[in-house]
């Protein structure tokens, strides 16, 4: 005999229930909150279940019996989601309407909560499990800021679960009357912030990457751009008109649903300068193609670049035979297939991971050569840039040229314009000159 389900009380929701499969699918029923009442039902159920068991086909609910009346709810049966359902819907979801990037930490929020609490249905995940996470997390040794930054991911979540009635309102409310994990709580690790880094720790590092990858971390230098902006950057956002200062008007950016322009209906226009030194690394990818969908930085060049270095490698310099047309014919066929095996493979941009990566590459390559260098990351550049403004003391060109969101520095920023833009660039080529 199939083995009878057992009565359960849910502290995230106070109702006492029971579980059980139908046609391959878990199936929840609720016998309510009150203890008396739903033992009482829950006899009358069980007792309905053996019978049905002994007759050949589990008709789990008979409401000739009454059960539900005495416990006082619907004998309706529902479908009872585990963690890992919900966190494939709703990342599903994240990889429709979101960005890439948020998509992918929206998925990483999901994999912690199944890695600390398990595949467990979701009236099992209460503020026990989550508290439990915030202490799983901290003993891991992640920052403050990473914790309440998984826990806010969690929260979304659950209110997206909430507005599409896959939880009960209680344990959306419960959710959001645990606050965040403080930094006086014993074991937290504050984040030591980012460093800046200096353009002669960056410049003897250029050798080793490509030099579509040394392109986009002298642009983000020189310009302050984020990683993100610069791996987006398109050729149809590009003014190059002005041959002292390109413009960069990216359609979307980090604060792009944030900034609104008070004077039209449309989204505050983001303008970034790009002086002669950014100019000089950029030209030949921007001069590659006039389709203005193109990205100007592409993994697919890099990946040309090492494929020709590898050619060249095998080649003699003191060849003295004569080169055929027959083997330029087959050097060109070669390299039109690579192409069109990458162009199926990769990306058609970097994004801010594989960015990184390859930066850390070239470190772990200089490594192997035997060259010692200071190490940094993509998102140190804009932080160097800012520096060297505020040396020369001009802390407003400074906070222009980021885009800082405050108060104050929104002021600033929105105000900017392309003649001020021309100055602060100017200042960096007169910097870099010195």
């Amino acid at each position: 005999m199939q083995k009878i389900p057992e009565l359960k009380f849910v502290p995230s929701t106070g109702q006492y229930r029971v579980r059980f499969k139908r046609n391959g699918k878990q199936k929840m029923l609720s016998f309510g909150t009150n203890k008396e009442n739903a033992e009482l039902a829950y006899a009358a159920w069980k007792l309905e279940w053996v019978q049905a068991t002994v007759a050949g086909s589990v008709r789990q609910v008979n409401n000739t019996t009454g059960w539900h009346a005495a416990a006082g709810v619907s004998a309706d049966i529902t479908d009872e989601l585990t963690l890992d359902e919900l966190g494939k819907r709703y990342v599903k979801h994240c990889q429709r309407v979101h960005t890439k990037n948020e998509a992918k930490n929206k998925r990483l929020c999901v994999e912690h909560v199944l890695k600390h609490v398990g595949d467990v249905y979701w009236s099992e995940f209460g503020t026990a499990a989550y508290t439990d996470l915030q202490d799983a997390l901290v003993a891991e040794g992640r920052t403050l800021e990473r914790i309440n930054k998984i826990c806010g991911e969690v929260r979304a979540w659950m209110k997206w679960c909430h507005v599409r009635e896959l939880i009960t309102t209680k344990l959306h409310q419960d959710f959001r009357d645990v606050g965040p994990v403080r930094s006086t709580r014993a074991g937290v690790v504050e984040s030591p912030g980012v460093i800046a880094v200096d353009w002669d720790d960056v410049e003897p590092v250029l050798p080793f990457m490509s030099p579509v990858v040394a392109a986009m971390v002298t642009v983000q230098f020189w310009s302050g751009m984020r990683p993100g902006e610069v791996c987006a950057m398109k050729l149809g956002e590009l003014n190059t008109s002005d041959p002292e200062v390109w413009f960069y008007r990216p359609a979307n950016h980090k604060n792009s649903h944030r900034i609104k322009n008070k004077n039209k209906d449309s989204k505050h226009v983001l303008i970034k300068g790009i002086g002669k030194i950014a100019q000089d690394a950029m030209r030949p990818f921007v001069e590659r193609c006039d389709d203005p969908g193109s990205f100007v930085f592409r993994p697919i060049d890099a990946m040309e670049w090492r494929a020709q270095q590898m050619e060249k490698a095998g080649y003699r310099e003191d060849r003295k035979c004569k080169v055929y047309p027959s083997e330029l014919k087959a050097r060109q066929r070669r390299k039109e297939t690579r192409q069109a095996f990458w162009q199926e493979r990769c990306n058609p941009s970097y994004v801010t991971d594989s960015y990184g990566k390859a930066v850390a590459y070239a470190f772990d390559k200089a490594d192997r050569e035997g060259v010692d260098l200071e190490r940094w990351s993509p998102g140190q550049l804009r932080h160097g840039i800012a520096q060297k403004l505020r040396d020369v003391g001009n802390m407003q060109g400074a906070t222009a040229l980021l885009g800082h969101k405050n108060s104050q520095m929104t002021v600033n920023y929105a105000a900017l314009t392309e003649e001020e833009l021309r100055r602060v660039v100017g200042n960096l080529d007169e910097l870099n000159a010195a």
